[in-house]
């Protein structure tokens, strides 16, 4: 397809559906993988992906591909798991992992406590983050 390829994590919450949407713009792929985004607050896809949370009613993360090109948006796979692209979603500030302890521990997850940053570039090569060489180890653990 034209366009430009797209990939959300749409994490739904029954008491808050959805949660949050966090739209990343494919700008490379390897082996059938993104390996290099940038997280983008696009309303027009943060939309699409809550309209497809409310339809779907899922309870946890949908892992959504799809393109971009003009006015259309082709929706290409949806996938109910944490996919390829999380890493990204993470460490841009949306730590979904913790999210899913918290609700297993019977906690209350409410809007507006998810946030995440915007224009971050990220490259899945091993150590690099953002522009610097970094371990990753660690960097998921950040919850009790």
């Amino acid at each position: 397809l034209p366009g430009d390829e797209f990939h959300l994590d749409i994490f739904n919450y029954p008491a808050a559906c959805p949660l949050v949407v966090i739209p990343k713009k494919k700008i490379a792929m390897k082996s059938g993988e993104t390996d290099q985004a940038i997280v983008m607050k696009e309303p027009r896809l943060i939309e699409f992906g809550e309209r497809l949370g409310k339809i779907y009613k899922h309870i946890g993360n949908l892992d959504v591909d799809l393109f971009v090109s003009g006015e259309k948006i082709f929706l290409l796979e949806m996938n109910p798991r944490f996919g390829g692209g999380y890493p990204l979603s993470h460490l841009s500030g949306a730590n979904l992992l913790d999210v899913v302890v918290r609700l297993a521990r019977g906690e209350t997850v409410t809007e507006g406590r998810i946030d995440f940053k915007t224009d971050f570039y990220f490259m899945k090569e091993p150590g690099f983050v953002e522009g610097n060489h970094q371990s990753l180890r660690g960097k998921f653990s950040n919850f009790q």
